[in-house]
């Protein structure tokens, strides 16, 4: 891992270490807000998982 990704992993943590998972709609969408954050993920990786996950 490169010191950036340890950083936003770190962050990552720090951010959700008291916060436990919460499957609703609403909480689904912030999950996946924030995974897409923590991988850098380029717009045609976020609508292909956006998809996947649709269906």
């Amino acid at each position: 891992m490169t010191k950036n990704e340890l950083q936003k992993f770190d962050n990552f943590q720090a951010n959700n270490q008291n916060r436990q998972l919460d499957f609703k709609q609403s909480n689904l969408n912030d999950l996946f807000n924030q995974f897409i954050v923590f991988i850098d993920a380029s717009p045609n990786t976020i609508r292909t998982y956006r998809t996947s996950l649709k269906q």
